[in-house]
Order: C-alpha cells, then structure tokens, then sequence
C-alpha cells in the first residue's frame, strides 16, 4: 500500500480550520505526518543548541575577563618597565661609544646627534685606521736616543716642547 501523504505539508499549523482551532482528531497518516514534521524541528532545535554550546564554550565569561585583564594590564606595565631599562641601557652605550669616538680626536659636535649605527660605523672605521708617522706612530729618530740616561731624555723632551 502506497501512502500519498505529503510530509512536508503535514505540519500542525496546516490542521487548523477556518476560525484557527485544532480538530480533535486527526487520521492516522495526518497523524504520521505531524509526528516527523515535529522530529524534524526538534533535532533542528538539538543542533541548534549545540552548536550555541560549543560557541559558548568558546567564550569566557565575566570573572575570566576580569582575569585576563589584569594579567594584561601587569603584562603592559613590566613591558614598559623593561622597556624603560632598555632605553637607560642604550643611552649608556651611546654615552659611552660618543665618549670614546671623541677620545680619539673626532669633535663632540659631531658624534651628539649620531644613532647607534652611526656610531658603531665610526668606531669600527676608526679601528681599521693605523696611526701614520705624523700621529705618533712612526717612531723616527728613536735610534739616537738610545744609551742616553732619563735625565737627558727628559731635558731633550723638555727642549723640544719649548719649540
């Protein structure tokens, strides 16, 4: 026996008559029909709610903000706090290699607005450059000093700086 019942037309509103009631009953494939068509819409609702679950397990609630925030908040202090250190540690270094790079006669006018790179550059230039004869290197005349007594060292020094 076939059964030429549409399901999908089956619903409960469908029953109704003219003034909106229900009948009191139904026949046994109306019946049928209803029963699946509400099946439908309940594992319809069942997902729905799972779904809804799975998102709200996703989610934090209130107290957990609460949480999370403070932790970032003491995550943004000791980052500025480390970061403050490390300005402090640069400023030093640039002190440093500014006082070093004028040690070795370049005016401090010119190293005061230098960066790091900058610096760092000059430094690893000034490095590479030996001192030529002019510069208190070359030694010449170092060979008729020897033999001669401190004493007469010092006054041959003191002759040449009158000059």
């Amino acid at each position: 026996m076939v059964d030429n019942v549409n399901e999908e037309k089956q619903g409960v509103d469908d029953l109704t008559d003219k003034d909106g009631k229900h009948p009191e009953t139904v026949s046994w494939n109306q019946y049928v029909g209803i029963k699946q068509s509400l099946g439908k819409k309940l594992d319809t609702a069942t997902q729905k709610i799972g779904t809804l679950e799975e998102q709200a397990k996703g989610n934090i609630g209130a107290e957990e903000h609460g949480k999370v925030k403070v932790e970032l908040d003491s995550l943004k202090a000791t980052n500025k706090e480390e970061a403050d250190k490390a300005k402090v540690a640069l400023d030093a270094s640039l002190k440093v290699k500014r006082e070093t790079i004028v040690g070795k006669g370049i005016s401090g006018d010119k190293v005061a607005n230098m960066s790091l790179e900058q610096l760092d550059g000059l430094l690893e230039v000034a490095a590479t450059i030996k001192p030529g004869a002019d510069m208190g290197g070359g030694g010449g005349g170092a060979s008729d000093l020897k033999g001669k007594s401190p004493i007469a060292l010092a006054a041959l020094g003191y002759e040449q700086s009158k000059k």
